[in-house]
């Protein structure tokens, strides 16, 4: 099976490795076979028909889960419940199949999102899957990490449209609009790409059979569908919702500075309103009053809360230096 979609085959890969028991025993020459997401492994390989006979075990290989490393011509394969230790007969094989379980660990064709209801009902986390021409959908998945229990499919053709859109795709199709959800936004993106070439492949085959079977209009009738796809793909971005947040915030915006707040500004009660000085400025101190000779005491403009700090503070100048 293919890494990018079922249906597309690559060439299995076999050969010997001698596995290393998980805890105590001897060590055991096997014959290993990496078929689709699974490495089965055999006592040994019939000679006329040259297919591995005496299956004795699985090492599934999950996405993102299972890790792949070699130590010169060990193969070192963790998943979550066991680390398998494989000796090839040179670095070159472990570093070969190295690569091609690597490839099918990062490689995602897979993944969970919340399953928008199309009327009234209720959303679902479900597991989907791309495949050559549908988008298949199930409710949880196996040992090795694919869907299981099949409840629907997302059928795709060159018509279909997709679209990221916050934290979630839209595929447009001709008989409905599926919105596919989920927090990380490089899954989406991902997603979204990975969709869009799929319909573009579709689309490009209906354009080679349309020429094939008429080689006199196949260029005319190939810009025509040109020209309609893009007036489809106009169409589906008119459609998009409005953003769920009009306006989100930006390193650039944390980093202004607020505009200074005018003189005759205070704060109340958490909220900031405009307010003239109570009165005005006291007259200067007279000649008996700087000579110290009266006990009065003088309201000075440093009293009054005519800075909003002062006021968060609690705390004037003159109590601040006391």
């Amino acid at each position: 099976m293919s890494v990018m979609a079922r249906g597309w085959s690559s060439p299995p890969l076999r050969g010997w490795f001698r596995k290393k028991a998980e805890k105590r025993g001897k060590a055991r020459i096997r014959f290993f076979s990496l078929e689709s997401h699974v490495i089965k492994y055999y006592t040994g390989v019939n000679q006329e028909s040259k297919q591995p006979v005496g299956h004795k075990g699985d090492i599934p290989i999950i996405p993102h889960r299972t890790k792949a490393d070699t130590l010169g011509r060990v193969l070192l394969l963790q998943n979550p419940d066991r680390l398998w230790e494989l000796e090839a007969e040179n670095p070159m094989q472990a570093k070969q199949w190295h690569d091609r379980i690597a490839t099918l660990v990062n490689v995602e064709t897979g993944g969970w999102f919340t399953k928008q209801a199309e009327n009234m009902g209720k959303n679902h986390e479900r597991y989907f899957e791309v495949e050559a021409t549908e988008i298949p959908y199930y409710s949880g998945t196996d040992y090795n990490g694919r869907g299981k229990g099949k409840l629907g499919s997302i059928l795709l053709s060159g018509d279909s449209v997709c679209l990221p859109h916050d934290k979630a795709i839209f595929i447009f199709n001709q008989d409905r609009t599926w919105e596919l959800s989920c927090e990380d936004e490089q899954q989406v993106l991902h997603w979204a790409k990975m969709v869009q070439e799929r319909a573009r492949t579709i689309r490009r085959r209906d354009e080679r059979l349309l020429r094939d079977s008429s080689p006199s209009g196949g260029t005319q009738n190939t810009s025509a569908k040109e020209e309609a796809y893009a007036q489809r793909l106009e169409a589906a971005r008119a459609k998009l919702p409005p953003p769920a947040c009009p306006h989100s915030f930006t390193a650039d915006d944390l980093n202004k500075e607020l505009p200074p707040l005018p003189p005759s500004t205070m704060v109340s009660q958490g909220s900031v309103t405009s307010m003239a000085p109570p009165f005005a400025p006291p007259p200067p101190p007279s000649d008996d009053e700087s000579s110290g000779l009266t006990d009065t005491y003088t309201l000075k403009p440093s009293d009054l809360y005519t800075n909003v700090e002062d006021l968060l503070l609690g705390e004037s100048e003159d109590e601040a230096t006391d």
